[in-house]
């Protein structure tokens, strides 16, 4: 948590569906009146971004990277 703070949550994996397609993700509980928010892991595995300004999501292109040693 900001400022250094710790908490204690469950985690789960579940599956995740958006437009079609389903991915595994791990998903954290959070308090009964937390708002439900997609964590920048379950993004980038679909390959959305944010578009704030849109108020939507939006598909970007993910880049391999190279391993430094390989």
């Amino acid at each position: 948590m900001a400022g250094e703070r710790r908490v204690h949550r469950d985690v789960a994996d579940t599956w995740i569906r958006f437009e079609g397609e389903a991915h595994p993700s791990l998903i954290v509980f959070g308090p009964d009146d937390a708002q439900p928010l997609l964590g920048a892991v379950t993004l980038e595995t679909f390959g959305l971004a944010v578009d704030p300004i849109n108020e939507r999501l939006t598909h970007v292109d993910a880049l391999l990277k190279r391993h430094a040693n390989g």
